[in-house]
Formats: C-alpha cells, sequence, structure tokens
C-alpha cells in the first residue's frame, strides 16, 4: 500500500513535469514568445490527456508494485534540468541507469549534442550509483549483483555467461512487444537463421532515423551541426526540438529494445503529452484531427484486445506481431509531421 501510494504521487508529478516542460519549451512555438507567460490552462488538460491514453497501464504499474514510474520521473527531472542545472540533469540519468537500462540511451545522446558537463555527471553517477550499494551488500556481493545483471542481458541477446545470471527471459518471448522480439520470432518460425533478427531491426531503425532527418530539412532545422549545448539553449525554436529529440529516443529504446512489455509503455508518457499539446494548443498549422487518430490507436492498441480465454488467441497475436510499437511508432511520427 505504501509503495502504491508513493506510484500516485510519483504519476501526478510526472504528469505535472511533462506537461509543464512541453508547455514552456514550446513557448515560442505556439506564439506566446519567449518571455511570455505560459497559458496555464494548457497544463491541466495535456495531463489529462495522457492520463487518458496510458490510463490502462498505468493501472497496472500501480497494481504491480513496478518501478517505472520512477525511472520516468528522474527522466523527466533530467530534460527539466537539461539547461540550467546539467550536474543534476545527469545525476538523475545515472539513478535511473541503476534502475532500469532505458536511460543508457541518453549517454550517446548527450555526446552527440556536447552536452559535455551532464555527460560527464551521468557517466560518474552511473558509477557512483552502482558501487555505492556496496555501503549496505559489501563490496564481494555487490559485484556478485552486477554480475548477474550484466549476465541476464548477455544472456537475453542469445550469448553466453557463465555462472549465475539475472532470470531473463529471451527475445522471442511472447509478452515482449518489442521490434526485435517481433523479428526474433518471425526469424524462429521461418527458420532464417540468427542474422535475420538484427537485419530487420536494422532496416527498420534506419527507415525511421532517415524518415526523421526529413522531417527535420522540412522544417528548416539542423540535424547534425549547428547544435550543441549553448546553441540549443538560446536558441527557443530548438529548445522545442530538444524536448521531441528527448521523446523520440524514449520511444526508440523501448519499441527497439531486447524486451519491452506493454506495461512499460508508461515510460512513452512524454509522447501522449505531445499528442495533448498538439491537439489543445491554438496554434495554427496543427494537422489535428491525424494526432487525434494516432493517439486512439495508441489507446486501443493498450487496451485491446482486452484479455481472457475467449480473446486469448486474439491477444497473443497482437503481443506477436508488436501491435503497442506500431501504433506507438505511428502517433510519434503523425505528431511530428502533423505539428
Amino acid at each position: 500500500a505504501m509503495f502504491a501510494g508513493m506510484n500516485g504521487g510519483l504519476l501526478l508529478l510526472c504528469l505535472w513535469l511533462v506537461a509543464k516542460e512541453l508547455v514552456t519549451r514550446f513557448r515560442a512555438e505556439l506564439g506566446t514568445g519567449r518571455g511570455a507567460v505560459v497559458d496555464p490552462s494548457l497544463v491541466p488538460g495535456i495531463m489529462l490527456v495522457t492520463l487518458g491514453i496510458f490510463s490502462d497501464k498505468i493501472f497496472a504499474e500501480i497494481k504491480l508494485g513496478q518501478t517505472d514510474l520512477l525511472v520516468l520521473t528522474g527522466l523527466l527531472l533530467a530534460l527539466r534540468w537539461m539547461d540550467g542545472r546539467p550536474i543534476l540533469a545527469g545525476l538523475a540519468l545515472g539513478f535511473c541507469g541503476n534502475i532500469k537500462y532505458q536511460s543508457i540511451v541518453f549517454i550517446p545522446y548527450l555526446l552527440f549534442r556536447g552536452r559535455w558537463r551532464a555527460l560527464g555527471s551521468a557517466l560518474l553517477s552511473t558509477l557512483g550509483f552502482a558501487f555505492s550499494t556496496a555501503l549496505v551488500f559489501g563490496w564481494e556481493r555487490n559485484q556478485d549483483y552486477l554480475r548477474r545483471a550484466f549476465g541476464g542481458l548477455v544472456r537475453m541477446m542469445g550469448g553466453e555467461h557463465r555462472g549465475d545470471a539475472a532470470n531473463v527471459h529471451d527475445l522471442t518471448w511472447i509478452r515482449s512487444i518489442s521490434f526485435p522480439s517481433v523479428f526474433a520470432r518471425l526469424s524462429e518460425r521461418a527458420g532464417w537463421g540468427d542474422l535475420a533478427m538484427p537485419a530487420f531491426t536494422g532496416v527498420l531503425a534506419l527507415a525511421c532515423l532517415g524518415l526523421t532527418v526529413l522531417l527535420y530539412r522540412r522544417n528548416g532545422l539542423p540535424v547534425f551541426v549547428k547544435r550543441g549545448g549553448a546553441i540549443d539553449k538560446d536558441d527557443a525554436r530548438l529548445r522545442a526540438v530538444v524536448a521531441l529529440e528527448w521523446i523520440g529516443l524514449l520511444v526508440a529504446v523501448l519499441v527497439f529494445s531486447p524486451q519491452t512489455t506493454a506495461r512499460h509503455i508508461v515510460l512513452m508518457m512524454p509522447l501522449g503529452a505531445l499528442a495533448g499539446l498538439l491537439m489543445l494548443s491554438h496554434r495554427e498549422g496543427v494537422k489535428r484531427l491525424p494526432v487525434l487518430i494516432a493517439s486512439v490507436f495508441l489507446l486501443a492498441a493498450l487496451v485491446l484486445p482486452p484479455g481472457g480465454s475467449a480473446m486469448e488467441n486474439a491477444l497473443h497475436a497482437w503481443r506477436w506481431i508488436g501491435g503497442i510499437s506500431i501504433a506507438t511508432l505511428t502517433l510519434l511520427f503523425v505528431s511530428l509531421s502533423g505539428g
């Protein structure tokens, strides 16, 4: 009960953090000017839209006593602190990285975007938090826990690990809805061999990256040059782009992860908040209807089929093809192109 209460509090904090941060970063894009007061009515509206899309998985998260909301809180605080308090942003990422592995994807992002202080803080704090538990468990036991944790990842990817390892399901586990799991199941059934899964996954990832670059160029945004910590912080438009990149990385690390279950989708609440921002804002030129349709598609993907013995085969098939990941990518690219 205590942990459920804590998760409930973290849920409200996450909803407020992501709504407030998006409205703040999109201030210029919404036509209110960099120094203007943000329309306070957008924040609760975005929170409600996000809650509506992800309510089913949020309930499962709290009921099962999981830690995804704690991780999401750290990731959102890192985004919030990125410009003004980079050391704290790195600490938040390092903390998250010792609970779930998803935050690792932000390490190369910080390097690529020249966020040196946040990057250094993230690297040092990741190691610091990993070894700090030796104060509780002792050095040898802590080392053993770390070996088991990473050994589980090795085995999940099909590698060999000597000794005990965390009990992690393999890539073909039916409850995993990520694209690597989809392609692993497809390859196993078709007998295509070990190289088919990474090949299919790589092609899809490159296609998503190519589409993203096209969207950047269509909107006259820099991708690889004229970017960096100082530039991104001072340019109002690029501040909004940083939030979009943060959301895109969260989506990518989940749909292209070796293993993602439907419950993990609560980490994608920032994507729902982006959809809510686009639908509720008064900015001209926003294609609200496609965003609404894609949001409903994701909502349906998260709650349907309803389960139970009568729908077991349908639920099995929906997971087998990664329906939730398909709906998630759909909402991401519809939102990026519609705004």
